[in-house]
This record gives structure tokens, C-alpha cells and sequence, in this order.
């Protein structure tokens, strides 16, 4: 592969470590917007959670789906997965709307924060140039959070919280373009061994069940002491 492919392809991977990291926090400066608008206080807990639950659980599927598949359909198909997601929250008409928009934007961050590394892993076998890669992805991540509440404060202000969400979308696209244009992938077909369905619906049901059980002790939490602060 040349080193001008090389490059094409690692900007196009960065491109989904930089979405991931904005989203993550862009949308705790658009939350009183977001639930004023949809009337969602009530669950306003779970338009974090929700993200967090979708984004653990698909995380390892992905990783077993590039295996089997290949890693640049794996990437493409969860990157589409955020975008569509992204897209459907951007035009969500009610908050459960929402919130199921935002699971499915979760699952395609799953494969967005694991997928570009094995890429990486691929396509640098000079183990010198492959962490000096890795560290510009992990930048980009970390820049992106720290840029979110400014950028999502402005686009609320400006436009819509709506915004926060549409801005995805482009970046997805042009990133899917990218990887389908430049990425050439040999699928090892005899690493197609039987998958442990057992074991991922164990794996998926248990961060599943732990997630949410934390983010329901969060709620009765709250409402017993609300009640102790009534009744005192």
C-alpha cells in the first residue's frame, strides 16, 4: 500500500475517533434544550445511559463481525449505523423517539472506537509509525471532547440542538466514501469459525442488565431522598 493511501485512509479513520469523541460530550450542552423541547425531564437520565449501554454491549459484536466479514465493512456499516442514528435524532418528533435514535447511535459508536485500531493495526507494520498513529487517533478523540460543549453551545444558540446531531452526518459520509475508495481488504475466509452465540448473548445480557441496573439505582436513589426531604 503507498504512503499517500495510507494517509487517505488513516484521515478517514480519524474522522470517526473525532465524531465519537464530540458526541460524547456535545450533547450535555444541548441536554436543557433537548428535554425543554421533546418535554423529557423524566428521562433525561437515559439519554446518557442509553448511549453508553448500546455503545458497551455492540462493542465486542463488532469486533467478531469485522473477523468474519472484514474490517473495512464492519467500519462502514457502523459508521452508517451512527450517522442514520445521528439523523434520526436530529429529526426526532418525541423524546422516546429520541432515546431509541440514540441507542442505535451508541451501536455504531461501538464499532467506531474499535474497528479504525485494528485497521491501524493492519496497514502499519512498522510498530514505531503504528503508535505514532494510534496517539494522533487518541489526540483527535481527546481534542474533540474538550471542543464539544463550545461547539454545541454555539450551534444551540445559533441554529438548533438539532444541529449537534446533523453535523455528523457529512463527516460520516465523506469518511465512509474514503475507506470504500482506498481501503483494499483480503478477507481471511478460513477465520470464519463458529461464533459463540451462547457466549455473546451472556456477554451482551450482563452489561446489559449491569448498565442498566446502575442507572435504575441512580433514579430510586434520588426519588427516596426526595421523599425523605417531603415527609422531613
Amino acid at each position: 500500500m503507498s504512503r499517500q493511501r495510507k494517509i487517505i485512509i488513516t484521515l478517514a479513520l480519524i474522522m470517526s475517533n473525532a465524531m465519537a469523541g464530540l458526541d460524547g460530550t456535545i450533547v450535555n450542552t444541548a441536554l436543557p434544550a433537548i428535554i425543554a423541547d421533546l418535554h423529557g425531564i423524566q428521562y433525561m437520565g437515559w439519554i446518557v445511559a442509553v448511549f453508553l449501554l448500546t455503545e458497551a454491549v455492540s462493542t465486542p459484536l463488532w469486533s467478531k463481525f469485522g473477523e468474519r466479514r472484514g474490517n473495512k465493512l464492519a467500519y462502514m456499516l457502523s459508521t452508517f449505523t451512527f450517522g442514520f442514528g445521528g439523523l434520526i435524532q436530529g429529526l426526532a418528533p418525541n423524546i422516546t423517539c429520541f432515546i431509541l435514535a440514540r441507542g442505535l447511535m451508541g451501536i455504531g459508536a461501538g464499532g467506531m472506537n474499535t474497528i479504525p485500531f485494528i485497521i491501524y493495526a493492519r496497514i502499519f507494520n512498522n510498530i514505531k509509525r503504528r503508535e505514532e498513529v494510534i496517539g494522533i487517533a487518541t489526540a483527535s478523540f481527546s481534542t474533540a471532547s474538550i471542543l464539544g460543549p463550545v461547539l454545541g453551545g454555539w450551534l444551540v444558540d445559533t441554529f438548533s440542538w438539532r444541529w449537534i446531531f446533523f453535523i455528523n452526518i457529512p463527516i460520516a459520509v465523506i469518511s465512509i466514501l474514503l475507506i470504500q475508495s482506498f481501503y483494499r481488504e483480503h478477507v481471511n475466509k478460513q477465520a470464519n469459525a463458529k461464533v459463540d452465540y451462547l457466549g455473546a448473548g451472556m456477554l451482551v445480557s450482563g452489561l446489559a442488565l449491569i448498565l442498566t441496573g446502575v442507572q435504575l439505582f441512580g433514579q430510586a436513589k434520588i426519588i427516596i431522598v426526595t421523599a425523605l426531604m417531603i415527609i422531613g
